[in-house]
Parts: C-alpha cells; sequence; structure tokens
C-alpha cells in the first residue's frame, strides 16, 4: 500500500493533477464511520509508524503528495481528546514534524457527524485552523463562509490565531497552485510579494572574505525534539524528521513557505544521500543555498525549486580552487600521494551507503588507508585487515564538513540560531 500511494501521487503529479493523501493518521484500522460517529483508531505509536502511517511516510517524503487530507478519526496515543482533524499535536506534532510535511493540509468536511454531533461548523473551522491546518473543507452556504471569516478574523484580533501562521497557510497554497498553474495573475502577484518580503526579512552578514559577497541568514527555527505525538514549541517550517535528533539545533532545511528545499532536499535523496544540515540557509553569489554533509540545496525561488551540487561539487559550487581543496586534504591525512596506491586491496567499506561510490583505488597514507568516495574522503588504520573485517571502524570525512573547516562558506552560516524567529 505505501508504495502503491507513492505511485499513484507520482502519476498524478505528472498527469498535472493535485494528489491529496488521505485520511490522515489512517483510518482504515479504525472503528466506526465518521459520517455517523468519531472513529477510534487504538493503535499505539510504533503499531502507528509500523503501519497506518507507512503510506504518508512514504508519499510525503517523495515529494509527490501536494496535499495530505486530516481524517475525523480519535487517535488516544496522540491525542486522546480532539479528533485528529482538530489536533495540533497530530497535526503539527505528527504530520508536520514527525513526517516532515511541508505541503498543504486540509480537513475532512467539517459537517461530518464525528465532529458536528459536539461543535459547530464555525467552531470546528476556527479549531482546526488553529490546531494548524490550511485549508477547511465544507458545503458552506455563503452566509457560513461569512460567519466563518469573522471568526477567524476575531481568533487572529485575540491573538488565538497567530498572523504569520496563516501567511505561511497562504503561501502553501499559492505555491502549490503555482507549481500547477493555477494561480490567478493577483494570486501570483501576492505570491512573489510574500515571497520578496520574506527574503528582505533575513538577517544580513557581512562578507567572510575580500572576495565574497555579503548576504542575509533566514532566521527559521528548526523543530523540538519532542515526543512523538506531542505539540511543538516551534514556530517555523520543518526539517528533515529522519535526522532531527542527530541535527545541531536550529537548523532546519526549508524555504520561505517550508516547501521547496526541503521537499527537493528529499527528491534528491534526503539524509541518505545529502546527509545532516550543517549551515543555515544564506546567500551565495546572489542565491540562497544551503550547505548540508554531502552537498549544497541551491533555491530558485522564482521556480519554487531547488538545484543540488553533490559532494565535490561543493567547492565548484563555491569557487573554491581544487589547489585549496587538496593542500587541505594533505594536511588533515586525506591526500592522495603520488606513491602508496594499495591496488591490491579492495574497497574500503565505511559501514555508510551514504558516502556514496568510490572515486579511486584506495591509497596508503601512512599509517592509513584512505579512500575518495562521491560525497565523502574515508580512511581507516593500516592495523585493520579490510579483507578480512569488512566492516572495521572507519573515520568519514563528509564533503560538506570539509567546505565548513576549510571556511568555503561563512562560517557565521555554521553557528547555532542565536535570535527569535520575530527578530
Amino acid at each position: 500500500m505505501a508504495s502503491l500511494s507513492t505511485a499513484y501521487a507520482r502519476g498524478l503529479r505528472l498527469g498535472g493533477v493535485i494528489s491529496v493523501l488521505k485520511h490522515f493518521p489512517g483510518h482504515g484500522a479504525a472503528l466506526g464511520d465518521s459520517h455517523d460517529l468519531l472513529p477510534v483508531l487504538s493503535h499505539d505509536l510504533a503499531t502507528l509508524e509500523a503501519e497506518d502511517l507507512l503510506p504518508f511516510a512514504n508519499g510525503t517524503r517523495s515529494g509527490d503528495a501536494g496535499m495530505v487530507m486530516v481524517g475525523h478519526v480519535l487517535v488516544p496515543a496522540v491525542d486522546a481528546v480532539s479528533p485528529a482533524s482538530l489536533s495540533a499535536p497530530v497535526i503539527m506534532g505528527l504530520l508536520r514534524e514527525r513526517l516532515g510535511f511541508g505541503g498543504v493540509v486540509i480537513t475532512d468536511e467539517m459537517k461530518m457527524r464525528a465532529v458536528s454531533a459536539e461543535r459547530s461548523v464555525v467552531e470546528a473551522a476556527s479549531t482546526a485552523i488553529q490546531a494548524g491546518a490550511d485549508l477547511v473543507l465544507g458545503d458552506y452556504t455563503p452566509a457560513e463562509h461569512a460567519l466563518i471569516v469573522n471568526a477567524l478574523v476575531a481568533d487572529c484580533t485575540a491573538g488565538r490565531i497567530d498572523g504569520d501562521r496563516l501567511a505561511r497557510s497562504l503561501a502553501r497554497i499559492l505555491a502549490l497552485k503555482a507549481e500547477f498553474a493555477l494561480l490567478s495573475p493577483e494570486g501570483a502577484s501576492t505570491l512573489e510579494m510574500w515571497r520578496s518580503d520574506a527574503l528582505l526579512a533575513g538577517r544580513p552578514f557581512a562578507a567572510w572574505s575580500p572576495d565574497a559577497i555579503d548576504g542575509r541568514f533566514y532566521p527559521v527555527p528548526s523543530p523540538t525534539n519532542n515526543a512523538p505525538g506531542t505539540p511543538s514549541r516551534a514556530t517555523g517550517e520543518f526539517g528533515p524528521p529522519s535526522v532531527a535528533d542527530a541535527a545541531s539545533p536550529g537548523f532546519t532545511i526549508t524555504d520561505e513557505q517550508g516547501i521547496a528545499l526541503y521537499r527537493d532536499y528529499l527528491i534528491h535523496g534526503g539524509p541518505l544521500r545529502l546527509g545532516r544540515p550543517l549551515s543555515r540557509r544564506f546567500f551565495l553569489g546572489g542565491e540562497v543555498v544551503q550547505l548540508t554533509e554531502g552537498g549544497l540545496l541551491r533555491w530558485k525561488p522564482d521556480e519554487g525549486t531547488a538545484d543540488v551540487f553533490e559532494g565535490f561539487e561543493v567547492f565548484q559550487a563555491t569557487g573554491t580552487p581544487w589547489p585549496v581543496v587538496d593542500e587541505w586534504l594533505k594536511a588533515s591525512g586525506y591526500a592522495r600521494p603520488e606513491e602508496g596506491v594499495a591496488t591490491e586491496l579492495p574497497d574500503i567499506d565505511p559501514g555508510q551507503a551514504q558516502v556514496g561510490t568510490p572515486r579511486g583505488p584506495v591509497y596508503r597514507n601512512g599509517g592509513w588507508l584512505v579512500q575518495s568516495y562521491t560525497r565523502a574522503m574515508v580512511r581507516k588504520p593500516m592495523t585493520v585487515d579490510p579483507t578480512s573485517t569488512p566492516g572495521a571502524p572507519a573515520e568519514v570525512l563528509w564533503i560538506g564538513t570539509v567546505a565548513k573547516l576549510m571556511g568555503a562558506v561563512p562560517q557565521d552560516a555554521l553557528a547555532p540560531f542565536t535570535w527569535p524567529v520575530a527578530d
């Protein structure tokens, strides 16, 4: 089912149709029909992740799903009080943070008895938006539309809904429409202005070398490392869920809408290919980029997409001459000397598929065996026999880390965030 959901979403996207994964976080094993009552999905978190969430995880991480519909189902393991469609722990905690979904979130129809039995349509719509939904589904009359809009205005005025949060919802919707050529001229203008305003909101930094340019950082907080299903205290977009615990605090992969960079990060292989983020986003040569362990993401805001420079391409992208890189590798014990080729030895097995494929033979360098891979340099002591111990410990030096240590990127971009998002 998980592979079918991904393939189906991809086929729809290629055919120009927006795909919607539903009903999050899973309805098949829930008892009851949400048209008549509030069904209960009684799985614990481990079962949810192993079974119910798997199609959604695959569909969202592939970057093909444009929307996710949250169902009217109670999931006590995540929120024992509110239906998923009205639950911040489900929408923000489970879908946004745990799965890292940055696209549009829509609710199921709000007049279904699972929701409407205990609250009005206006109350349900307001609660859903407060919980993190971007769109609320309903067969509303013009009068109901007016009531809901007035209720949302009142929520904003009272501080129950943050204006920036609504702006992110609007940006996600406009970006999705733009991707499928559905924007009106007015919508396109709004999206362009929003992106421009967001770019200008970045904090400026000074050039890190005489030959470099000034640029800007973007103070977008990463997700908190809360337990699955708990509400987030972060107010920004979301980074890679599969490496959230290991990633440095304050780093995230996102554009202003929480869509393009993260989606393209996943499309280009995500943490298994590009590793963890190593920097904030910053301007490089007039373009927004972000350094990861295995490469460099470059955002194209006019298109809402991102390019990737993988492995040693990072140095080309940052304008770092190869002799400078080679000299640094020599000084760090990862040199590839003219003598010392160990052609009789097999490839070093670093025990990590993320480093890519070998770029050349194994070299002897002092007491080390050294080999260059697509996205990393790998070495291990000569005292280890690689023919008998293929899984022996090896030291992995990611190319992104080399760029970081060499100063090929602005060093200020590598520090954790020290200012709030509102600054």
